[in-house]
């Protein structure tokens, strides 16, 4: 258990701080649009969860922040980049506006997801491209992660769908289970997803050497 704690911990490092390494599991979203063009700050969009093609809207709930996942009829979700209608690029930071509810913001909740509601744009979020590349792009309709530069004690983690059960509290979660312990998905493979990375960026290889490859020996 403390080894795949290690490595769950070393794998969102490597993910948040390196701007070139895919991204496969938490590239977990779509921002979805009429067609297929560039993201802009301000502009009304459906934000749909890969897993299961659901939306994300407000809803209220006895327990945890008032979101739920269903259809809905109109875009709903708004991400605002400082500036005005600008373009958002890959590792932007932005604010995620909720129609009904407000800005999301990272905040310690007793149950559910670490979030809470604010009048005013809180800019700890990251929109990131499947390839990852800084400065990119954010393309509509294409599989994006959604980073919280917060949680996980101010390093980062990606918001992910994660089925709550036997829980009242909205299918959210962080992913590797740092702050609000949500699991991994069982089927991921550790070595695999280590040796992507290392491949996609040579000046890992001596972190692999060093920390990485004693974990999984």
């Amino acid at each position: 258990m403390k080894i795949q704690k290690n490595l769950r911990g070393m794998v969102i490092l490597l993910l948040t701080i390196i701007g070139s390494i895919e991204l496969s599991a938490q590239a977990s979203w779509k921002i979805i649009d009429n067609d297929y063009s560039v993201l802009v700050s301000g502009k009304p969009y459906y934000l749909q969860a890969h897993y299961n093609d659901f939306f994300l809207k407000y809803k209220s709930q006895d327990y945890g922040i008032n979101l739920k996942w269903g259809r809905t009829d109109f875009p709903n979700i708004i991400f605002h980049k400082s500036g005005g209608l600008k373009e958002i690029n890959c590792g932007d930071k932005v604010a995620i506006y909720v129609n009904g509810g407000g800005y999301l913001k990272y905040k310690k909740e007793k149950s559910g997801m670490n979030l809470e509601w604010s009048k005013t744009p809180v800019y700890e979020w990251e929109l990131r491209s499947e390839e990852n590349k800084k400065g990119a792009p954010i393309r509509t309709n294409s599989l994006v992660g959604i980073l919280n530069l917060i949680e996980n004690k101010n390093q980062g983690n990606f918001m992910v769908y994660y089925p709550q059960k036997n829980s009242p509290v909205v299918n959210l979660g962080w992913f590797g289970g740092t702050t609000d312990e949500v699991k991994l998905p069982s089927n991921l493979n550790y070595t695999s997803f280590i040796n992507c990375a290392v491949k996609h960026e040579e000046k890992l290889l001596l972190l692999q050497k060093t920390v990485i490859a004693p974990l999984i020996r």
